[in-house]
């Protein structure tokens, strides 16, 4: 008992410090109980009698009890109370095995269908599937020799690694197995092994990879081997397909070079099995089975460690046996409710915050037609954008989409341009959207579209100004004397009344051109004195002309293109999406459900085939080339 109570301690005792927040719990339950409790100031006063339970004396002290009894309880057991050690092993299977696959030419003979590589992939996957566990490696050789994955636990990630390997990958031809034993014997040093195993996958060896050989088993190293092909061989061929030639003319064959490969084998203290399509060639090399082949020599007493251990867990029968009560009907929500419920007035809480950031809150927002709400939560100028252009507040969309320099955001900010009437603007906007993107069909649609308004626009301001120019030439007239009453009434300024110069008559244009002021400037002096052509639709004079309804039948247009342009982009997080996905969205609208149902399967085929790479093997590729340029610029020994 005393070495039970001398040794007792928390593994994890800053837990405890939760114990003094148990005042806090036991004072706001009591203050839950009381007569004015944050309960009670939801409930009308004739009904507080009726449903809730009076509590007076030690009736309103059992609830903070029990609250305080499960809290002390819950800390104690997460804390970690121990006071007993036990025996942990230590032990791991120290088998590591490295694998070295020959890439050369030899590698792609097709004598065993489909061809060599194909099968030895397959075998090599199949070995390290069914391997019961053990450290793995994987190294690639031809002219020289490139470690494909290091010594690893996970042998997931190198049969990822083998389903990409072929000869193409290789940046020069060979057949040097020396130098792919070397770097085996270097991968098992620099992981910490003093020995292991090697499993060499070729068809023939020469001399030097059996001096390496006998090498690693000095050092402890098995080498067996994996014979691919036959003896009958195929002919070898360039990476052209074209075959490959002796200095005779005579056509070369990758023959299978059993006896050589067996010489290896024993050489390195390993085994020889020569590749079969059942399982048996990985059963004769024992090499699924890492226990059987591990060195270890760990006695029991260091193959295990002494830990201490966490008697927590016996506390928890005890306080699910004490929180039992709380799973009555109503018990727990009344607990949440003493602790948790402020006793100020309650505030509304944003429990969509809890699932959703604020860029996806923004654009349910948008998409619920709350602009106010998109534009306050958003961050994205691009969405910022859209929520203002929907509002209709275009200075502020311009001032969003100006945010953002590539062909979707010059186009939205084209759109916002159009609708405040600065169709130069506009223009200009759409011409930097389609140099950056010609492909965007909706801006060349939407541009022309504009140009149309810009040129009636021009059409009516010169009509006004000729109206002017009449109106001013009549109150001339008037003032200087009538048309024909005299040739020389134009030359005479004098002949006229000064005083109606100060006429209201006389003081017209200058109206007009007071209306302007609020309009964009234009380098075109008839532009002064367009007055609300550029804004608001035409005054009422002119809206039975045929320019006025032409305008606003295609500023009707527009402003559907864009809206509908806009509700495309908003719909997509990229800013940036490709002009064929707004275009099969646009007419989406418009096909049948069995013809929008094979237009989204055909889509999900497209992006499924987009993510799968053309090269996998592309980054090793560029690995063993840049690797093998290092090594010829330095001279490194291999």
């Amino acid at each position: 008992m005393n070495e039970v109570i001398q040794s007792f301690h928390f593994l994890r005792p800053l837990w405890l410090l939760a114990l003094l927040l148990l005042p806090l719990v036991v004072w706001r339950s009591l203050r839950g109980n009381g007569g004015d409790g944050a309960i009670r100031q939801w409930i009308d006063a004739p009904l507080r009698e009726q449903v809730l339970i009076a509590g007076t004396g030690s009736k309103r002290l059992l609830a903070p009890l029990w609250l305080a009894s499960v809290w002390a309880i819950a800390v104690i057991a997460l804390a970690g109370p121990a006071w007993r050690q036990q025996s942990v092993a230590l032990y791991q299977v120290q088998a590591p095995l490295v694998v070295v696959l020959d890439l050369s030419s030899h590698m792609a003979a097709d004598d065993i269908a489909p061809d060599r590589i194909t099968r030895a992939r397959y075998k090599l996957m199949t070995l390290l599937k069914e391997r019961e566990g053990g450290q793995v490696a994987l190294i690639a050789y031809a002219g020289d020799a490139f470690t494909v994955a290091p010594m690893t636990d996970d042998a997931a990630t190198v049969i990822a690694l083998i389903d990409s390997l072929s000869p193409a990958l290789m940046p020069v031809d060979g057949q040097r197995a020396d130098r792919a034993l070397r770097r085996a014997a270097a991968l098992l040093a620099g992981a910490g092994f003093n020995g292991g195993d090697v499993l060499l996958v070729t068809d023939s060896v020469d001399s030097a990879a059996r001096t390496a050989a006998q090498a690693l088993l000095d050092n402890g190293i098995r080498v067996s081997v994996l014979g691919v092909g036959t003896e009958q061989g195929a002919a070898l061929r360039d990476g052209n397909g074209a075959l490959v030639y002796d200095r005779a003319g005579v056509p070369q064959l990758a023959q299978l070079d059993e006896s050589g490969l067996r010489l290896l084998a024993s050489a390195g203290g390993g085994r020889y099995a020569r590749l079969q399509a059942d399982g048996g060639d990985l059963h004769q090399l024992g090499l699924l089975n890492p226990e059987s082949r591990s060195d270890a020599s760990l006695n029991e007493d260091s193959a295990h460690a002494q830990r201490w251990r966490d008697e927590g867990i016996w506390l928890l029968p005890l306080l699910l046996l004490v929180a039992l009560p709380g799973f009555r009907r109503g018990g727990l929500m009344t607990v949440f409710a003493v602790l948790l419920l402020p006793a100020t007035p309650a505030r509304a809480v944003d429990w969509d915050a809890l699932w959703h950031n604020r860029e996806q809150r923004a654009d349910a927002a948008l998409h619920a037609g709350d602009n106010e709400s998109a534009r306050r939560l958003a961050s994205d100028p691009q969405r910022i954008g859209a929520a203002a252009y929907r509002a209709e507040a275009w200075d502020a969309a311009i001032e969003a989409f100006a945010k953002g320099d590539d062909a979707v955001a010059n186009y939205n900010r084209g759109n916002a341009l159009a609708q405040a009437k600065r169709y130069d603007e506009a223009l200009a906007a759409y011409d930097r959207a389609l140099e950056m993107n010609p492909k965007l069909r909706d801006a060349s649609e939407n541009r022309a579209v504009v140009e149309q308004l810009k040129q009636q626009r021009d059409a009516s301001n010169q009509q006004q100004d000729g109206e002017r120019d009449s109106d001013q030439q009549a109150q001339n007239d008037k003032a200087y004397g009538e048309p024909g009453e005299s040739d020389d009434a134009g030359e005479s300024p004098g002949k006229g009344d000064p005083g109606d110069a100060g006429k209201p008559g006389n003081s017209a244009p200058s109206e007009q051109s007071g209306d302007s002021s609020d309009q964009p400037a234009s380098p075109q002096a008839g532009d002064e004195q367009t007055g609300d052509a550029e804004g608001e639709p035409p005054s009422s004079g002119n809206q039975g002309t045929p320019d006025a309804k032409a305008e606003q039948q295609a500023q009707e247009a527009l402003s559907d293109a864009m809206a509908k342009a806009l509700e495309d982009a908003a719909a997509n997080d990229d800013a940036a999406q490709d002009t064929s996905g707004r275009e099969q969205r646009a007419g989406a609208a418009t096909l049948s459900p069995e013809q929008r149902e094979q237009q989204e399967q055909a889509q999900a085929v497209e992006a499924a085939l987009r993510r799968v790479p053309d090269d996998p093997g592309g980054l090793l590729r560029r690995k063993f080339v840049i690797e093998y340029q290092r090594r010829e610029a330095e001279g490194e020994e291999r």
